[in-house]
């Protein structure tokens, strides 16, 4: 039979209602090495406002009169090079939505890469000389860092989100060479590459 005393209770009633302060004071203060701020999202937005103004219009990025099999790898080449200059806002804009629908359909992806990022930002941001406190143990930064790199490899290889990033990887490079191997340059810049 158990018993206890009063002093006890109280003592264990006092640490049970502390810990959700002390797990709330823990969870803000890695909110504030987390959190993004005014400045950056300003330039993230004004870039993506950029970019979006300067994609190409898709009547010109989808012209079936200029897609052709080149006849070589240099004109493969050449063609891949100029296109990717020249569309290179519609490519980033395809390959983003491929990278949404991949951690769309693929939840875990969504939470590794979330870890990824969040674990890199808030450990990056820690003080170097000064040893974190995560559940009353003492860290150092370069502990955290191992840590950090070991979760990265089990969840990276063991979990199969290493394969949906190489197959992520591999279809957006193989969609962009497609597109931009197989399109003809347009007429005006093939005059504009014998004038220069």
């Amino acid at each position: 039979m158990l018993s206890s005393s009063p002093a006890s209770v109280t003592a264990a009633a006092a640490a049970a209602s502390a810990a959700p302060g002390a797990l709330a004071a823990s969870a803000n203060k890695l909110g504030s090495y987390i959190r993004i701020d005014a400045q950056t999202w300003d330039n993230v937005k004004q870039e993506s406002q950029r970019r979006l103004e300067a994609l190409r219009p898709w009547s010109e990025f989808f012209d079936r009169l200029r897609f052709a099999v080149p006849k070589n790898f240099s004109e493969f080449n050449q063609r891949l090079t100029f296109n990717v200059r020249h569309f290179q806002n519609n490519y980033i804009l395809i390959v983003l939505i491929v990278i949404a629908y991949f951690l769309i359909t693929e939840p875990f992806l969504l939470v590794s890469v979330g870890f990824l990022i969040v674990g890199f930002k808030w450990i990056s941001s820690l003080p170097t000389n000064e040893p974190t406190t995560i559940a009353g143990n003492k860290f150092s930064q370069l502990q955290l860092w191992m840590a950090y790199g070991v979760i990265s490899f089990f969840l990276l290889f063991f979990t199969g989100v290493s394969t949906t990033l190489f197959w992520v990887a591999s279809l957006c490079a193989a969609v962009v060479a497609a597109h931009a191997g197989s399109m003809d340059k347009p007429v005006e810049a093939e005059f504009g590459d014998e004038q220069v």
